[in-house]
This record gives structure tokens, C-alpha cells and sequence, in this order.
């Protein structure tokens, strides 16, 4: 078990707070795109770091360095994950669950560019959505795993001892 959380656990648990702290931020940020437009990318840009700019705004750029973080952290899972001998099941799903971070970091790009056209931060939402239970899915799926790995390692040891 404790083999299991230092592997496994925290990062799942990173992720998943993570996921929750890059959403919060999302949701400043499109406030501030909503009440503050900007009439190209660029000028949302040099407002985002304009010390004139209200705080809102400032904040908005926060989304998308937390949002990358979180694919380092997503990456550095998976990579634990396909390590692992016994964890091809969840290999896969973890490699499902960062493909769709990266198309949704990459809607996230989009939406940004385009000026955040209310269809495009719908669909961006709903991505953040399918990310969050993929990531609960891999959680759920991956402490599974490791009660079916103790209940066949107390299976062989009492065979063993038998």
C-alpha cells in the first residue's frame, strides 16, 4: 500500500488538486476576457501584464502557466505509470487522460486567440469536465489495482505459509 501511494498516490492527488487550482483560475480568467474584452490577442497580452490593468485581468495569465504545470505533472505520471510492469491497464488510461490535456490545453490556446467566443469557452468547459473524471477514473482505477496486487500478494503469502 505505502509502495502504491509514494509511486502512484500523490501524484494522483497533485493532479487531481491541480486540475481543481487550474479550473479556479480559469474561471477568473474568463471573467476578466468578459468584462475586460480585448480587441486582438496581443492587447490582451500587454494587459495581462500591464501594472494599470485590474486585477482580474493580471490574474488571467495564471490560468495557463498552472494549466502547463499540470502537464508536467500529468506527464511525470504517466511516465511512472508505463513503467510499471503491473500497471498496463492503466497505462492506457492514463495516456488517455493526457491526450486530452493537451487538446484541451490546446482549445485553451485557441480560445485565447480567438478572444474567447462564448461557443469555444463552452467547449473548453466541457473538455475540463471529461478531464476531471478521466482523472478521477485513473485514481479510482489505479487504488483498485493496488488492492487486487495485496489481495494476491496476501493470497500467495498464505500459500507460501500453508
Amino acid at each position: 500500500q505505502s509502495d502504491w501511494w509514494a509511486r502512484y498516490g500523490r501524484l494522483l492527488v497533485l493532479a487531481l488538486l491541480g486540475l481543481v487550482v487550474v479550473s479556479s483560475f480559469g474561471t477568473f480568467a474568463s471573467l476578466a476576457s468578459t468584462i475586460f474584452p480585448s480587441e486582438s490577442f496581443f492587447e490582451g497580452v500587454q494587459k495581462d501584464f500591464a501594472g494599470d490593468s485590474h486585477y482580474l485581468v493580471r490574474l488571467r495569465i495564471w490560468h495557463p502557466a498552472l494549466a502547463l504545470l499540470l502537464g508536467l505533472g500529468l506527464w511525470r505520471l504517466v511516465a511512472r505509470l508505463e513503467a510499471s510492469a503491473g500497471a498496463r491497464q492503466l497505462s492506457a488510461l492514463a495516456w488517455n487522460v493526457q491526450m486530452l490535456y493537451w487538446l484541451q490545453f490546446g482549445l485553451g490556446a485557441l480560445n485565447a486567440i480567438l478572444l474567447t467566443p462564448v461557443w469555444l469557452q463552452m467547449v473548453h468547459l466541457a473538455l475540463a469536465h471529461l478531464l476531471w473524471l478521466g482523472l478521477v477514473a485513473l485514481a479510482y482505477r489505479s487504488a483498485a489495482a493496488m488492492a487486487d496486487t495485496s489481495v494476491l500478494m496476501a493470497g500467495k503469502a498464505g500459500t507460501v505459509a500453508g
